[in-house]
């Protein structure tokens, strides 16, 4: 199982329509807004392991400090969130892997700042992470595959995001960026971004809104308001894969995921995303 996270509040969508970010505006508000407080302390920049996990390590395979990211799986925890952001890539595929092979992360940023990555298991029974963080500047990670590869752990099994604190609306908000993930030497197909959430309890719909943030911080006109997934079946303790309708402008997105549960209540999760107006990260095509 996962690890439990908290959860942020979000502005409200406002509906007026305003004018989108453009992807030079956006770049330079963030440059002025971040300028100054892109980096981490040395020592939190080194302090990447989770102290609460690492106590819970066992055997050869536990979650530890591991060449620059700490990995590894743990002992089961009790507790967790009903709704929680699990994955966002734009592409995410990798087949049979050895210790000796590397998984390519690719992502793109809008401005410098230390990158955070994390990885982990969402399926049931594998209780599993992995934590890194890249300095600023940086748009790759070589993920080594030798504790992938020892416990078996296929790419269905983990979800994978990477994020930067950056200020949106006043406040310092966790952005997540869009990830290509591959074996290395291979390349990755052209994709729309796909945002995973965990779910708890058993749910009877989901729905999702997806809004652009303006240049003033708030929330634009939704691109999707309360869209409704229709699925038939959303088991619990299951991953939810929502692909992201197709956006045009760069710049940072909000995106709320309600799920409605069986038999009443509702559970709730919202998320900062980043597109990049470059092409696809890693797209052969």
């Amino acid at each position: 199982m996962v690890p439990w996270r908290d959860r942020i509040a979000a502005p409200p969508i406002v509906r007026p329509r305003r004018r989108p970010i453009t992807f030079a505006v956006f770049s330079a508000l963030l440059f002025t807004l971040f300028a100054g407080h892109a980096s981490l302390p040395a020592q939190q920049s080194r302090n990447i392991c989770d102290k609460d996990l690492e106590e819970l390590a066992r055997g050869p395979h536990g979650y530890r400090l591991r060449d620059g990211r700490c990995e590894g799986v743990f002992a089961q925890q009790v507790g967790g969130t009903p709704l929680f952001v699990v994955s966002f890539t734009q592409y995410f595929s990798y087949d049979q892997i050895y210790p000796d092979d590397s998984l390519l992360v690719e992502w793109r940023v809008p401005t410098r700042g230390e990158v955070r990555l994390r990885a982990e298991g969402i399926s049931p029974g594998l209780h599993y992470r992995m934590d890194a963080m890249q300095a600023p500047g940086s748009e790759d990670f070589s993920w080594p595959s030798d504790i992938l590869a020892a416990r078996d752990i296929d790419q269905a099994d983990i979800g994978v995001i990477a994020w930067m604190i950056l200020p949106v609306a006043g406040r310092d908000r966790r952005v997540l960026l869009p990830l290509s993930v591959r074996k290395k030497g291979t390349t990755a197909d052209c994709a729309s971004s796909s945002l995973t959430v965990w779910t708890g309890p058993r749910l009877s719909e989901v729905f999702v809104t997806v809004a652009p943030v303006e240049v003033d911080g708030r929330t634009g006109t939704a691109i999707w308001d309360a869209q409704p997934l229709g699925w038939r079946y959303y088991p619990a303790e299951s991953p939810i894969a929502i692909p992201l309708p197709e956006l045009t402008s760069a710049g940072v997105y909000y995106i709320s995921v309600v799920g409605e549960r069986r038999g009443g209540g509702s559970s709730l999760v919202e998320a900062w995303i980043y597109h990049s107006a470059a092409a696809r990260t890693g797209c052969a095509g």
